[in-house]
């Protein structure tokens, strides 16, 4: 497709960080449009396009049904190697098919999420752990790639509670921060030989799960569960990002309307309010997050 211009519609933080790039009046640009004053907002680019030129590089994406075009992000200039998503599952399934050949652990893949350009995929292994009054704990390496953040490709160490509820056999996946969770990570600046060789790294996982599962035997200890859940609903009601926002009324009604008393009936409720936001990845990752934090971390 050649084209001498073309006119694009910014979606997620594509506008922010437009904007934030100029002068830093990302705030200013977006107050002004969400109040009708997109007038003043282009006034302002050609001022400032006449005095500070700028080259940038974009991310386009291409609506060929309704022929309309978005900006999705502005990506760097420089020692920018595109490790997209169809290199994240090629490397995925090399590196793990790697590790099932010496035999000890074998990988399935358990659920995939993605969108136009992020995807992750979680490979469940074959290690399961007995988790004293509540179930078991099964291992699992999630493979991320993001075609526009910095770092692009990461493994990390993430694990899945499996409880039954009313005979029913359900799975939670809970995650923690990146400093506990990293098992190894590709930036988009790296080249292939170096990015080659930090896959070397996977043998950090059996590490990582294991202060995983250090972490998360603890809760079979919980005294109160409602005073964990309390922690979930206040950090969803103080939450501000766009992407909880669109479930935060439903999210906090499941946790108002339902009273628990052990852990397994808190573990269902989280299970509940994971449910309601599973299409949106974004959203899932946040809450899989402070489910840990309230969980392990008890904040």
């Amino acid at each position: 497709m050649k084209l001498n211009e073309i006119s694009t519609t910014p979606i997620y933080s594509a506008q922010r960080d437009f904007f934030s790039g100029l002068f830093q009046m990302d705030k200013y640009a977006s107050k002004l449009i969400s109040k009708g004053y997109k007038d003043i907002v282009t006034t302002n680019l050609n001022l400032l396009k006449s005095i500070h030129q700028t080259t940038k590089r974009y991310r386009i994406l291409h609506d060929r049904t309704e022929d309309v075009f978005y900006l999705r992000a502005i990506i760097s200039l420089s020692n920018y190697h595109n490790y997209d998503n169809n290199i994240a599952i090629l490397v995925g399934l090399v590196t793990l098919h790697n590790e099932m050949k010496k035999g000890e652990v074998t990988y399935d893949l358990k659920l995939c999420e993605y969108n136009e350009s992020f995807i992750r995929m979680f490979f469940e292994s074959s290690e399961v752990t007995i988790l004293k009054k509540v179930g078991s704990v099964k291992n699992i390496i999630e493979i991320s790639n993001d075609e526009i953040k910095r770092e692009a490709l990461k493994f990390s160490g993430v694990c899945s509670i499996i409880f039954t509820y009313k005979n029913l056999e359900k799975e939670l996946f809970i995650k923690p921060h990146e400093i506990k969770s990293k098992i190894l990570s590709i930036k988009h600046n790296q080249v292939p030989k170096t990015a080659i060789e930090e896959l070397d790294n996977i043998k950090n996982s059996e590490k990582v799960h294991k202060e995983l599962f250090d972490d998360i035997s603890k809760i079979s200890e919980i005294k109160n569960p409602e005073q964990i859940k309390f922690l979930i609903k206040r950090k969803v009601e103080k939450a501000k990002s766009e992407e909880i926002k669109r479930y935060k009324t439903e999210i906090l009604r499941e946790l108002t309307n339902n009273t628990v008393s052990n852990i397994i009936e808190l573990l269902n409720v989280f299970k509940k309010i994971e449910l309601l936001a599973n299409e949106d990845i974004e959203t899932t990752e946040y809450l899989r997050f402070i489910m840990y934090q309230a969980l392990i971390e008890k904040r």
